[in-house]
């Protein structure tokens, strides 16, 4: 894989082009060089140092303009960005997982091209096969995706699977095409609870719909699909799962208990569907994984209906696959932020209470431990170590949660020469005890500075 530069320094690389000018600059190697350009023919019109500078120039103009166009994108009050300092990566206040900047580079890059689009899926279907020993469709959304599957369908689900789930929707929506059948109870369903249900379908246009993350802890949710998977087989009706919280990164399934892709598709009896949004890496977009001929099937059907995921979108599939296969590039967006090391979280914590503590509207300011749910149910099925930043505020903690929820500076900086405003962050944060309460597991490093500012001015 091409690797993509995912900073602006390493785009700029300011420092090492200062130390090869100063070392151009220097007697023996300015004499070594004028000599080489003359045996080569060239003509030294110009003084070498006239030409250094001008390059010099041109180098500081392309920072200058790089700069800018950051800044213009990241502006304050006409941002819908939004930073996440509520310790859960599914929060009611913040929308969107963030995708590892690698990610939306290749996809922007992929976007600003025209492609053969058999070419690009032969290639990303020998991905597929190569690695996950399977086959894929891929579609533009969830909904459009199980749509293909299920419309027009007697599907059974297992009640305990019936919930809405933050970052997917609700299953009742999803579903609105199909002929629905809940079996068992919210807590749980057992081999008698399908017996007799199935006994009585057709098995030609039934469907079994198991979906991980339900509303079970994690030790029933496995007995529960284990049970449903043996119930399937044993009557012969089509079983499709879909898997929100599945994931090709090694360290989320030994870290939080994540369902490990290769693990789910092998040996699977049916159609596994996973969203590419969430911890696949990829911004957008549906993948469909089963027999060849069933997949074939869907896609061509996809492609008439125009819901096929677009070329740019599959190649951002295909690169946050192999990043998250090999374990490289993810050290951005949510991926990397859930990868996070919590000593790393708790010296940032440090550091950022001592600039708070005492300073502006701040009291007090003290680094906290917090067990915090991933998100509302059922993603409270994944628990993190997180450390953040208690504040105590001279205006209630309520206040100071929605001024910078609306991207207000909690203390006004003094306008800067130019006469343009100071760039203001929105941040999402949460209330403890009645203090303001800043996690820092969803906030990227880079950003630090940038909350500091917003509270207290510079820092």
């Amino acid at each position: 894989m091409v690797s993509i530069r995912d900073r602006l320094e390493d785009l700029y690389p300011a420092a090492a082009i200062e130390r090869v000018f100063n070392a151009l600059q220097t007697p023996d190697v300015a004499g070594r060089l004028k000599e080489a350009m003359r045996r080569a023919g060239l003509k030294d019109h110009r003084p070498l140092e006239q030409i250094q500078q001008q390059v010099q120039r041109a180098w500081r103009e392309a920072r200058t303009w790089l700069d800018a166009l950051s800044a213009q994108l990241e502006a304050g009050e006409t941002s819908p960005s939004i930073l996440n300092a509520t310790g859960q990566l599914f929060h009611p206040t913040v929308d969107g997982v963030a995708v590892p900047i690698s990610v939306a580079h290749a996809m922007a890059s992929a976007a600003s091209h025209v492609h053969h689009s058999q070419a690009l899926r032969n290639r990303v279907q020998a991905w597929v096969l190569r690695h996950l020993h399977t086959h894929a469709s891929w579609h533009v959304s969830l909904a459009d995706a199980l749509s293909l599957l299920l419309r027009g369908r007697t599907v059974l689900i297992a009640k305990s699977d019936m919930q809405r789930v933050a970052g997917l929707g609700g299953l009742d929506a999803l579903l609105a095409d199909c002929q629905l059948r809940e079996v068992g109870a919210t807590n749980g369903t057992v081999a008698e609870d399908w017996q007799p249900v199935l006994e009585r379908l057709d098995a030609a246009t039934a469907v079994i719909l198991m979906v991980s993350p339900n509303g079970l802890a994690a030790d029933q949710y496995h007995r529960q699909r284990q049970t449903t998977l043996d119930a399937a087989i044993a009557s012969g009706v089509e079983v499709v799962e879909l898997v929100g919280d599945a994931t090709l990164d090694r360290t989320l399934p030994e870290r939080y208990g994540m369902p490990y892709l290769p693990t789910v598709l092998d040996a699977h009896p049916g159609i596994v569907v996973i969203p590419l949004h969430l911890f696949l890496g990829a911004p957008g977009g549906c993948a469909l994984f089963g027999p060849a001929d069933c997949m074939k099937k869907l896609q061509r059907q996809s492609d008439l209906r125009g819901t096929s995921l677009s070329p740019a979108g599959l190649f951002a599939a295909l690169t946050s696959l192999e990043l998250l296969r090999t374990g490289a590039g993810v050290e951005t967006g949510a991926i990397g932020r859930l990868l996070a090391n919590p000593e790393n979280l708790a010296d940032r914590a440090r550091r950022m209470a001592i600039q708070l503590a005492g300073k502006g509207p701040v009291n007090t300011a003290e680094e906290v431990f917090r067990h915090v749910d991933l998100g509302p149910a059922p993603w409270n099925r994944y628990r993190l170590d997180n450390w953040g930043v208690l504040l105590k505020t001279e205006q209630p903690a309520e206040e100071v949660r929605r001024r910078l929820e609306q991207g207000t500076a909690v203390v006004a900086e003094p306008m800067p020469a130019g006469g343009e405003p100071p760039a203001i962050p929105r941040i999402a944060t949460a209330v403890q005890d009645d203090k303001l309460l800043i996690d820092l597991r969803f906030v990227e490093p880079k950003d630090d500075a940038a909350v500091i500012r917003t509270l207290v001015g510079e820092p």
